[in-house]
Formats: structure tokens, sequence, C-alpha cells
């Protein structure tokens, strides 16, 4: 009856049923499918993409609104690229030895499937290039690079294909297939603003026993599924992190457990910038008062460290070769996948330079600079946040205060500058071979200053690295962009898509959002009443 109803809303208001639906999903078993059912069910409706309709998802207040930007400076992507990134999942389920408690065998939820235990699944990945993993290799990469110089190697190129041959050969491993080995253990954790040790990082008592060594509550039991290709090592490690550091004004749990805690300004005692997936404004935080005591502003606390950082690491490593492993990414040529290793490159780092390039804007965004494979040339913004901030005595504009940081990430944003947003439009219009300009035509002028918020918080403008489209009259949808202006999706095949063509995904059954039961029993709950539970 209820979906009668809702489906005949939706034929009758042209798309406008709407499904509202929290996190509280993900809590559970096959919540991806369940999912999929839904937004497919949207995809029918033809709601996808109509005001009043589709999908709204709330999680939290954690949509980054200048993402253009604010990701080149956050992951120093104005001076070199590629960043270090890795996805929190993988990392904390190895390195805090989970994976040696597993009890749920692939066996009950995939047909005949490669694996039994779910981290071979990750390993796999990894070797493929499609997941990062850190450290990446058994060895320093910094001595890698190193040792293939001294083996012959005259070029990236020459170091590159070492690199390759030694994997092949097993003289070096990625540090994934022996996450417990010694030279694996990751050493240092620093933590900003997130209470990894106690919520976020999943698994507290795991993340006490084995990455800090103190006491814990663990009670399962270890190598009731053995994995293939990790190597298991007896006893398991216990305390593998040398330095825990956490920045934060709480005294969290994490805090708690931390050899040093730096203690950071609270809203009222820095200047920042705030933006939600609940409004399509973009707010500041003014310093009303100083920090207090030993606190202060977050930016500050690391170009202190910066600063310290580049005295000693200039006095030890200097100006060296790195060697990265870059796992498939969204938006580019690698989402089609493949079996060829990993994608290795070589960039160079500055370790005398650290604090320099803290405290300024890199000139690589003048070349390029966006979001979600849309790019375009900063030159322009590039040189008036130089006026507005004033440059070093190289051209480059200065980020030494929080303030000037704030205006950065504001001026060379397409949400917040009119001429960044054609350009955005433009580079778009350009890949798919239909001419979006004019949706940003009547914002070019616009640019939103810090100042300006201090007035009053500002509505973000329109730009192609966000699906939607808003106005004064209208607010944000998202996908509105694909479906009026018939704009590719972000899928392989540019449309919306039900099946999921991954030959993992068919060994587990999931390439169509269909009903499943649960494999495994839960000690209060019957396997048939949770299932109904969950697929309802």
């Amino acid at each position: 009856m209820v979906a009668r109803e809702f489906a005949k809303n939706a034929e009758l208001t042209r798309g406008r049923s709407m499904v509202i639906i929290g996190s509280g999903v993900n809590h559970w078993y096959h919540s991806d499918l369940i999912y999929r059912a839904i937004i497919t069910m949207l995809m029918l409706l033809g709601t996808i993409g109509v005001n009043g309709g589709g999908w709204a998802h709330y999680v939290g207040q954690e949509k980054i609104r200048p993402l253009d930007s604010w990701s080149h400076i956050a992951f120093a992507q104005d001076w070199i690229r590629p960043p270090r990134l890795q996805n929190t999942t993988s990392w904390s389920y190895i390195h805090s030895d989970q994976y040696r408690y597993e009890d749920l065998s692939m066996v009950k939820v995939a047909v005949n499937p490669e694996y039994e235990h779910p981290v071979d699944y990750n390993v796999v990945a990894v070797k493929n290039g499609w997941l990062p993993f850190y450290p990446q290799f058994n060895v320093n990469p910094l001595r890698l690079y190193e040792d293939a110089v001294k083996a012959g190697a005259k070029s990236d190129e020459e170091v590159i294909k070492y690199v390759r041959e030694q994997l092949a050969k097993g003289n070096i491993r990625l540090a994934v297939e022996d996450p417990d080995a010694p030279e694996n253990f990751p050493r240092v954790l620093f933590m900003w603003r997130a209470n990894f040790l106690a919520s976020s990082g999943k698994g507290h008592e795991y993340v006490l026993k084995h990455l800090l060594g103190t006491d814990n509550s663990v009670m399962a039991k270890e190598g009731l599924i053995r994995p293939k290709l990790i190597n298991w090592r007896e006893p398991a490690p216990m305390g593998k992190l040398d330095l825990v550091v956490t920045l934060d004004f709480r005294m969290s749990t994490s805090a708690l457990y931390s050899d040093i805690v730096l203690p950071a300004a609270t809203w009222y005692e820095k200047n920042d910038l705030s933006t939600t997936d609940l409004h399509p404004f973009i707010h500041p935080f003014n310093q009303a008062i100083p920090p207090p005591w030993e606190a202060k502003a977050d930016w500050d606390i690391f170009v202190a460290l910066a600063r310290r950082f580049s005295e000693m690491a200039c006095k030890y490593l200097g100006r060296v070769k790195d060697i990265i492993i870059v796992p498939l990414l969204h938006d580019t040529p690698g989402e089609l996948g493949n079996r060829s290793g990993p994608n290795i490159v070589i960039v160079e780092r500055d370790y005398c330079d650290v604090y320099h390039r803290m405290i300024t804007l890199g000139p690589l965004v003048k070349d390029s600079i966006g979001a979600k494979g849309i790019t375009w040339s900063a030159k322009e913004e590039y040189e008036e946040v130089g006026k507005l901030n004033g440059t070093d005595e190289h051209g480059h504009p200065l980020l030494i205060k929080d303030h000037q940081v704030a205006e950065a990430i504001l001026h060379l944003s397409s949400t917040t500058n009119g001429e960044a947003s054609y350009k955005a439009y433009k580079a778009l219009s350009e890949r798919v071979g239909i001419d979006l300009t004019h949706i940003a035509e009547d914002q070019r002028e616009v640019v939103i200053h810090f100042n300006d918020l201090s007035y009053q918080p500002r509505r973000v403008l329109r730009t192609p690295i966000w699906s939607g489209k808003e106005s004064e009259e209208r607010p944000y949808t998202p996908y509105a962009l694909n479906v009026e202006d018939l704009v590719p999706w972000r899928t392989l095949t540019g449309r919306q898509h039900v099946y999921l063509d991954h030959e993992w995904i068919i060994e587990f059954g999931e390439q169509l959002p269909t009903y499943k039961l649960l494999s495994f029993k839960h000690p209060s709950i019957t396997v048939k009443d949770r299932a109904s539970t969950v697929n309802t």
C-alpha cells in the first residue's frame, strides 16, 4: 500500500517522492544492498534530480563545499602530487590485528569464494593497485629509491622498473602481506580532532591491545580463520606504536591515551570556515578572544610543528626521492580496473623546505585545480590571493595565519568565486561536449571574502563539482545537472546503473540488490527475525 502510494505520488508530481535516510542502515549486515534497493526504486520512479524527490541522506554535518581548493591546501597538492591517502577501514582492521579474530567465513556469504578470510581480498586489492596501504613496502621507500640507483637505475622510469622487478622476485614485499612484522608497524599516530582510539577507529579494545599495548578487554579467540595471503606470526604483537599525539580541545579518550596532547583553540578562539550538507551557506569562525594559556589555533600548531620538523629533517634527510603506490581513483581512467599491479610514481621531497611550503601557497594550482575529475587553471586567482595575503620573495601567496588560509580557500574555490565557477563549467563543457557555461554566467562577478562572511553567512555558488543546481529561488537537489543538462553520470557507462559488473560482487551474489538472509547467528535475535528487521 505504501509503495503504491509512493509510486503514484511520483507519477502525479513528476518525481517529487523522497526517501529521507540516515546512517543507521549502515550498521546492519547487507547495508549496501538495502541502500541500492532504495536507490533503484527511486531511479525507476524518475525521482532523481528532482527538487522534492530522490534520496536525502544525512549522517552529520560533513559536507565540505569548497572541496576543490580545500583539498589542494589540506593535502599539500599545491606543492607535491600525488598525496599519500589511506582508507581508514583497511588500516584499522589490519594494523589493530582485528583480522586475527575474524570468525565470519566468506564461504557463508559467497558462492565458491576465492578466499575464506575477508582480509585476503584486501591484500589482493592492494597488490593490484586498487587500494592503498601504509606502510607500503617492508623497506623504507626513500632507501628503496637509493638502492635502485645503486643498482644502476638512471631515471625515475628505471627506478619504477627496478621496484616492479624486486616485487616480482620477492626480494621486497608489500607491507600488507606481513603486517605483524616489526618493520611494517605503524610507529606514529597523530590524531587531529578525531577520537580514533574510542570510536572512529572501530574496534577499541583491539586498538588498545595491539597498537598501544595497554590494558584491554579483548576476549575473542584468534586463528578461527587463517588468511592465505598474510604471513601469520605468533604471538601477535602488542604495542606497535612508539608515539601517540592528539591535537584537540577536548580531553577525549584518545587524548587520555596519548603521549602528547596539543591543546587546540575552540570555536571562538580562532578563524575558520564551516559548511554543512544541511544548508547552502558558508559560515565563518571568528576569533572573539585569544586562545587561553598554552592553547593555539589548529593552523598555528601545525605551522609550529612544520618549523621544527624542517629544522630536524633537513639535517637527516634533505632533498630525496620518494616512491609512492597510487591506488585507482574515482573519475580517472583507473576506474576501468586492472590486474597488472600497482601504479608506482616517484615524487621529490625537500624536507628542508617543509616549513616554507606550509606557510605559502604552492604554484601547482596555477596550472591545475579542481575536484571529481574536473580541473582548470587558477593562475589569475593565485595572483589575486597573493595581493590579498601578501607574498614571499618568490611570489608565493602567504598562508602564515588561519585567516589567510581561509581567504585562499575562498578565493580559489568554484563554490565561492564566480570566475572559478565559470572556469569549472567551461572545463566540464569541453569534457562532455555540452555548453554549460551559461549556468555560471550570472555569478561570474561574485567573490566571497572572509570578511564578507564575518558580516553574514553567504550562500555558496553553483559549481559542477557538486551535481546540484541552486539559486535564491531554488534549493539544492543532487544530480539536477545530470537530469536537466544531460551531463553523463559519474559511472563507467555515464548512465545510472543498477547492475554491478565486478567479479567479486558477482562472487558474493550482489550484482543486483536482491533480498538476502543473514548467514550468521546473533546471540539475542534469531537469523529469521534479524533478517526481517534488516530488510524491512
